[in-house]
């Protein structure tokens, strides 16, 4: 096989997904032909067309991204209605993503993992912004049959830019606006002749925040570094394999950790210095109810009023929240594709990430060498893809897969949150020492997964254009949890472990009727592994939890023509068993990692895209009715909104010569939004109610010129309508108040890039 022929081997996507193609096609340097370019994805581990896919996916392309300001994980909002970021308070790199009305309730072993050119990334990644990134791929539903654990409700895939499919680029970008100041290189192209390419990207960028502090200068401010690369080794004629050696490192460093604001400061936009943070009255005032709240010292002051009145009037304690992130992470990965001349291909990814964490967001935890969250991960995967019966036929052919995995993850998170009461005697006499400790962990958590899998598919003519295909996919996995340490209150796992086996499946049978018009049943599941809390707070939490798992049902349609238009929808039922969940211990500051019981998300999605000469347009819509099905806990389950739209448009204005351009926008639609849950009674018995916040919707603008080329001036609006929403709202069962984490407001900027 020749290098031309394996280079078309390694096109993974080809860009952008049903909705959000068609805004990637008016360029300046393209003929408009009203061809529809193949829509790609990758969910079976190998590039096949969108039509052929049992399930749905929206795949954003370069222009798509760059064009709508996606600049990391959580921006994919803009320009998909697939994923609801759903990050709690405490660190912004812990984000979860709600697929179909489902998240986890595990920020610590999500659902939804992200790959970065077919590398999974840990927990701790899982925020990561865009650096070289040419298209961005969102499976929707359970993909366990082929990715595991950890792809219980979707996958999200990154694909950054290849030198051996995209040639020789350099590109200088420069974007500056009111919240942030970006400035990034990419570039990469052939060192040795048709053997040796290489590529390299830097970023930086700068956060100038929104919340203003209580001097008047913007609090929530930081900033992040990164650099990523990769060399590839190309065979040529005689050795049909190509070799990937790649890295990235990240730096991140701020004050944006989610900023708890009371309801004033939510308003205001300001920290009052009489809130949460900055604020060592409310430290005060929290250790005063903690500990009045202590039978023993209530009955000693005469009744928990009295207590909490002397407390309060013992002393003042020194102590404030003053939220900091520190977070430097490093990814190093090999790559072996080797290609056979009957069209098979070998794959094998060896990966390692390492990932140190702080962050600063509760009282007492004083620096961030007090406070460190370490993820090592390790992860080797071999794969074989054969193509079945005549290659190139669409009715008698198909491809399979097969495969094993083993992934090694180690975290040790250390934690101590403890406040100085050396000048109150009070609370020295009650504690019986100088220092208040308000949590510590010191733990090690290890999991193994070791995993089988395997994937045929296969079309079956019928007729001159009918075609019928099966998809089958199963994967046997054995996942071992351990962990040792200690934690809060005296508790200790003192080496304990879990070992749970796993089993996935996918079956699927489709028609397509006419070409470019197919229609599918889908049946498939997918786990969420098992294991013990990285952060627990109660001697439950030494049980450990049992794994989480999702059956899918589905029915799909996708539609593509030569003029255009294409369009994709699906019906689907989602029945989750054993649900992983934060659960609150009445009358305590436990939160124990727990398996609560059964829920389940029905609902529908559709995606329409069309695309002419001067004019691009798409639409994405979620419906995602979602249900805890326990009967003693709270039935909305957190950040998974009902119904969410998502619009673009694009429209080339001008065009002539080497000048292009071009203005457009987006628009988010999120229906009413639930936040926290937990058992009924104990919401019940504390007097809190489970939080809501009403829909609202969202646009983006802008407008660009494209230059000889070269060189592209684009001005942009995010958030036009300056609306205020929150990301997420806590009803007061950390801290006895009710408080808000603030969205971004109106941002307006402009950005430069230059390409050679």
């Amino acid at each position: 096989m020749n290098a031309d022929n394996r280079k078309s081997r390694l096109v993974m996507t080809a860009v952008a997904s049903s909705v959000m193609l068609a805004c990637g096609q008016a360029s300046a340097d393209e003929e408009y032909d009203f061809k529809l370019d193949t829509i790609s994805v990758t969910a079976n581990k190998y590039s096949q067309d969108l039509v052929s896919l049992s399930g749905q996916a929206e795949v954003a392309g370069e222009e798509v991204l760059e064009r709508n300001e996606v600049r990391g994980v959580k921006d994919l909002t803009r320009v998909a209605s697939a994923i609801t970021p759903a990050s709690g308070f405490g660190s912004r790199q812990l984000t979860k993503y709600t697929i179909r009305g489902i998240n986890s309730g595990n920020i610590y072993n999500s659902g939804v993992t992200v790959y970065v050119d077919g590398v999974a990334q840990p927990f701790s990644q899982m925020n990561q912004q865009f650096n070289d990134v040419s298209s961005v791929e969102i499976l929707k539903g359970p993909q366990g049959s082929v990715y595991g654990s950890g792809a219980q409700i979707g996958i999200i895939n990154v694909t950054t830019r290849n030198p051996m499919i995209d040639g020789n680029y350099a590109d200088l970008e420069s974007d500056y606006s009111k919240l942030y100041w970006k400035n990034k290189v990419d570039a990469g192209g052939a060192l040795y002749g048709k053997t040796v390419y290489g590529k390299i990207g830097l970023i930086n960028q700068k956060d100038y925040g929104w919340i203003k502090d209580t001097d008047g200068s913007n609090y929530n401010t930081g900033e992040s570094y990164g650099i990523n690369g990769a060399l590839y080794f190309d065979g040529g004629e005689n050795i049909p394999m190509v070799v990937t050696l790649g890295g990235a490192y990240t730096k991140d460093r701020g004050h944006q950790s989610n900023v708890a604001l009371t309801e004033e400061e939510y308003r205001n936009g300001k920290l009052s210095g009489n809130g949460i943070n900055r604020n060592p009255d409310f430290t005060g005032s929290y250790l005063a109810g903690v500990m009045a709240s202590n039978p023993d010292v209530a009955e000693y002051f005469g009744g928990y009023e009295e207590a909490y009145q002397a407390l309060i009037n013992s002393g003042h304690i020194q102590d404030e929240i003053d939220p900091v992130e520190d977070r430097t992470s490093y990814t190093a990965y090999v790559k072996l594709d080797y290609y056979r001349d009957n069209g098979d291909s070998i794959n094998s990814i060896t990966s390692v990430n390492d990932s140190d964490s702080c962050e600063l967001y509760m009282m007492g935890q004083g620096r961030c060498g007090n406070n460190n969250i370490r993820t090592r991960q390790f992860t080797q995967e071999v794969r074989y893809v054969a193509e079945l019966g005549n290659s190139g036929d669409i009715y008698d052919s198909g491809k399979a897969v097969i495969g094993v995995n083993a992934t090694k993850s180690k975290v040790d998170n250390y934690v101590l949150a403890q406040i100085d009461i050396s000048d109150n005697p009070v609370y020295q006499e009650l504690i019986g020492g100088t220092m208040f400790p308000i949590g510590q962990v010191d733990l090690r958590t290890d999991d193994l997964s070791f995993s089988v899998f395997s994937d045929v598919a296969y079309n079956f003519g019928v007729g001159s254009e009918s075609i019928f295909d099966i998809d089958i996919g199963l994967r046997m996995e054995h996942d071992q949890a351990k962990a040792n340490g200690t934690y809060n209150f005296g508790y200790s796992m003192d080496h304990v472990e879990n070992s749970y086996d796993l089993f996935d499946y996918k079956a699927a049978f489709g028609y397509t009727f006419v070409p470019g018009q197919r229609v599918y049943v889908l049946s498939s599941s997918g786990s969420k592994s098992g294991g013990f809390s990285r952060f627990p707070t109660s001697e439950l939490d030494a049980e450990g939890y049992r794994p989480e798992k999702t059956y899918n049902y589905e029915l799909g349609y996708h539609m593509a023509y030569d003029n255009g238009f294409d369009a994709n929808a699906a019906l689907f039922y989602m029945d989750v068993h054993d649900r992983q969940a934060y659960t609150i211990v009445e009358n305590s500051y436990m939160t124990p990692l727990r398996n609560i019981g059964r829920m389940h998300s029905a609902g529908g999605e559709l995606t329409l895209g069309y695309h002419a000469e001067r004019v691009a347009a798409g639409i994405s819509m979620t419906y995602a009715d979602a249900r805890n099905d326990t009967g003693d806990y709270t039935k909305h389950p957190a950040n998974a909104p009902k119904f969410v739209a998502t619009g673009l448009i694009d429209v080339t204005a001008l065009k002539f010569a080497d000048f292009s351009a071009h203005f457009g926008g987006s628009v988010r639609y999120q229906s009413k939004t639930y936040f926290g849950e937990g058992y009924t009674s104990v919401f019940e018995n504390s007097g809190l109610d489970q939080e809501s916040q009403g829909g609202y919707t969202i646009f983006d603008m802008y407008a660009s010129a494209e230059i000889l080329k070269n060189l592209e001036i684009k001005a942009y609006i995010e958030n036009a309508g300056d609306k205020k929403y929150a990301n997420s709202i806590d009803n007061g069962s950390t801290y006895g108040v009710r408080f808000y984490s603030m969205a971004a407001p109106r941002n307006v900027g402009v950005k430069l890039k230059y390409s050679f």
